[in-house]
């Protein structure tokens, strides 16, 4: 079944919250660690959980860590090879969902006016060049018309190397379609977002993150790397432990809120990962506004921020929980290629189906 879609047409996106959750959480907010408890003790089977490890260690050798969070709590967790809990790993694409929230928390402070602000009210940009017709929006919903293209190795291999002045290598691409009538998978457009992000706050995204979103929730990213211009990286680059990435999955997953703070509107929690597709039924992963949406068979819809190589956050609104698989995206000294990190997701989406939902045993959290 096919899992990833390329969305050509614009769907009006609805903004509406997760469902509430009816249960409050068993254990302390995590800011300075987490409680930790048994699967039986947050309605979980231990025993299938158990069993996957062995699926793991057969089929999935490049996964190094598995992380279950229900009601608040840690109630599962597995490493595999050395990694540890302290181990901090590049997580990719997830950072695009880090930066898509940071977005929100700067429209909520005023330092964006919204998401119909065109790039040219931030950027070098005159306002007569076609360009200009980028807004906010499109780049969240990957939808600039700009032509960047993610495989080729002078795009994304080019921005890695950070050799180039990279928002003015992406503002002279061809503006290949009108903005908002085609969608491209794009780490560009999530660069332009970073760049957005500093030019309207007057810091960097880490900077910003760090005192409106990290901090409150006890991160301590290992490194954000940026390009020549100090940009921090939009689209990847991100360094994050598997504990911290289950902090943030919470985060969304409780709507905004960490304990007494709403970090986040829940309004913007629900426009980031609502999909952009009228019936996203049809198809297993659908986008979102750097969020994915995600059906399993059988299960109610969930939202996953996804990285390259096999990083998930995966959230469950109606189960009140979050999982988080972190993989190794290296052979040897280089990442692997494209394909072979297509296959992993495509394996650890059938894991975490076969493997780890199974293992809810009680009734969604409605």
């Amino acid at each position: 079944m096919i899992r990833w879609i390329a969305i050509a047409l614009l769907c009006t996106v609805l903004v509406s919250g997760f469902p509430a959750h009816l249960q409050d959480a068993a254990c302390d907010l995590p800011t300075d660690g987490w409680d930790t408890i048994a699967p039986e003790e947050a309605g979980l089977d231990g025993e299938v959980l158990e069993a996957g490890e062995a699926t793991v260690e057969d089929d999935l050798p490049y996964v190094r860590s598995v992380l279950v969070i229900r009601h608040g709590c840690l109630a599962y967790e597995h490493y595999y090879g050395d990694v540890t809990a302290e181990d901090a790993a590049n997580v990719f694409s997830v950072t695009k969902s880090v930066t898509a929230t940071l977005i929100g928390i700067a429209i909520a402070d005023g330092a964006i006016s919204s998401v119909h602000d065109s790039i040219a009210d931030y950027l070098d940009l005159d306002a007569a060049d076609p360009r200009a017709a980028i807004t906010v929006r499109h780049l969240l919903w990957m939808l600039s018309g700009l032509g960047w293209q993610e495989g080729n190795p002078s795009h994304i291999v080019g921005m890695l190397l950070g050799t180039r002045d990279e928002v003015d290598f992406i503002l002279n691409l061809p503006l290949d379609h009108v903005p908002g009538t085609t969608w491209s998978y794009s780490t560009a457009d999530s660069h332009l977002l970073s760049a957005v992000l500093t030019a309207a706050t007057g810091e960097s995204a880490a900077d910003f993150a760090a005192e409106t979103l990290f901090d409150p929730l006890g991160i301590v990213p290992y490194d954000w790397k940026t390009d020549p211009e100090g940009i921090n990286l939009g689209g990847t680059e991100l360094w994050l432990t598997p504990r911290d990435m289950a902090k943030f999955g919470l985060l969304i997953l409780d709507e905004g809120r960490w304990g007494e703070d709403e970090l986040v509107s829940p309004e913007w929690i629900a426009f980031m990962t609502r999909p952009q597709l009228a019936d996203p039924s049809i198809y297993r992963q659908s986008y979102a506004a750097h969020w994915w949406h995600t059906l399993f068979d059988g299960y109610p819809p969930m939202s996953s921020a996804l990285g390259y190589g096999g990083q998930f956050i995966l959230v469950m609104p109606d189960f009140d929980a979050v999982v988080v698989v972190t993989a190794d995206s290296m052979r040897g000294s280089s990442y692997i290629d494209d394909t072979t990190s297509s296959r992993h997701i495509e394996d650890i989406l059938d894991y975490l189906e076969q493997s780890v939902l199974p293992a809810f045993q009680r009734e969604p959290v409605r």
